[in-house]
């Protein structure tokens, strides 16, 4: 399963970009995105390339201040998230401004508005059909604009040999994902994919952030990986002092680089996977966990 994802990127993502059509919202000053896991990444990469505030809610309280000028996106892959739909059942009390992007489930059912998506796979494996819906809503409603090519070209420029290089470097190792604070979402899209796919524990921050704590910390025991966009003084001193694995994001916008970073990161998680012999697409804890819910 996900190595069709993988090798099928653009296509999917041409196919994504045809969901949520016509769909869009007004008189909207903020925005809430209700989601876990897999289906709540998305949340992330909007915050990263919005000029608007925007919350990831992933718990299943509502903070107090969602009203009626909030565009509420309730995203969950199966639609019968426990935490999304009790989300839902909030954001529905409080704004009329919602909309869910779901494969069916009891979302699918509930929601009045909706986006629904291809299922019989992961969340973690369908990043494109839960985030470029929500792209389209935000682009019809007149506070986004991106370009489809560009998006396209810069996936072109994802090179699978570096992704397995990568990995090679960081078996053994605890990954820990740097980025800019404009490409958080990103590095936390590559730690959940290493917890998903390769099965095991990694840690994502940003900078400037990680420059007043973590700098002074012991990194031996870490493969450290730099998700950059330009140079910086202080990254380049970072660099010096610790053994580093740079990922250079490609691309002609932030959306286009963003999404090479998170492809880029899906192959490096899945050659992760096979060297640690783990098989990428079971998820047996976490299926066990909605077991108990």
């Amino acid at each position: 399963m996900i190595t069709h994802m993988l090798d099928n990127f653009s296509e999917q993502v041409k196919d994504s970009l045809d969901l949520a059509k016509g769909k869009s919202f007004s008189g909207f000053d903020k925005i809430i995105v209700c989601g876990m896991g897999g289906s709540g990444i998305a949340g992330y990469i909007i915050k990263d390339i919005l000029d608007m505030p925007v919350i990831i809610n992933q718990t299943p309280e509502l903070p107090k201040w969602v009203d009626n000028k909030t565009l509420a996106f309730i995203v969950s892959y199966s639609g019968n998230t426990m935490e999304t739909l009790e989300m839902y059942k909030q954001a529905a009390k409080k704004t009329k401004k919602l909309i869910a992007i779901t494969t069916g489930g009891i979302l699918g059912k509930k929601a009045k508005e909706s986006v629904i998506i291809p299922g019989g796979g992961l969340p973690k494996n369908n990043f494109h059909y839960l985030f470029f819906p929500m792209l389209n809503v935000l682009k019809n409603s007149n506070v986004l604009k991106f370009n489809v090519n560009e998006i396209l070209s810069a996936i072109k420029l994802v090179d699978k040999n570096f992704a397995k290089k990568l990995a090679g470097k960081l078996h053994g190792k605890t990954p820990l994902i740097y980025s800019s604070a404009g490409y958080y979402g990103t590095a936390v899209r590559w730690k959940q994919n290493f917890n998903e796919t390769s099965k095991q524990l990694a840690v994502a921050n940003f900078y400037p952030e990680f420059f007043h704590n973590e700098i002074e910390g012991d990194f031996s025991k870490f493969g450290v990986i730099i998700l950059e966009d330009k140079s910086e003084k202080r990254l380049d001193y970072f660099k010096k002092i610790v053994k580093c694995n740079v990922v250079k994001l490609k691309g002609s916008s932030k959306i286009a680089k963003s999404v090479y970073g998170i492809h880029t990161g899906d192959y490096t998680a899945y050659n992760l996977a096979l060297l640690n012999k783990v098989d990428p697409d079971s998820e047996y804890r976490i299926d066990k966990l909605k077991e108990l819910s």
